[in-house]
């Protein structure tokens, strides 16, 4: 009869499942669904840092620390902060900074 979900919208199912930040692969993007932060003052500074649900991040490398990537801020986190973050997996969007930069590759071997 009524599923109770308003027409066109699609079911929580549907939708990736929030995992925290540590167990992405180094080079994935994703956008961070909450933070668990046990503590007021980390979840501030995570603030701080626009790590923030809604913020696109990428995870540069898990060792020696998580080092993540927002904006244009490279970030090094403990294992137990970077567990705190939960994150949806997204495809990497790529934006020109500059006309010149349009249509230049954006990642690079190294």
């Amino acid at each position: 009869m009524d599923s109770g979900m308003a027409p066109g919208t699609h079911s929580v199912a549907e939708e990736p499942p929030a995992i925290p930040l540590i167990h992405l692969k180094a080079g994935m993007h994703c956008v961070v669904v909450r933070v668990l932060a046990r503590h007021r003052s980390r979840r501030e500074k995570l603030a701080t840092y626009a790590i923030v649900p809604g913020s696109h991040l990428r995870l540069l490398r898990k060792r020696p620390a998580y080092v993540i990537q927002v904006g244009e801020t490279e970030l090094a986190l403990d294992s137990e902060v970077a567990s705190d973050i939960l994150v949806r997996v997204v495809r990497p969007h790529h934006r020109a900074r500059h006309p010149e930069q349009r249509g230049a590759t954006v990642d690079r071997a190294e």
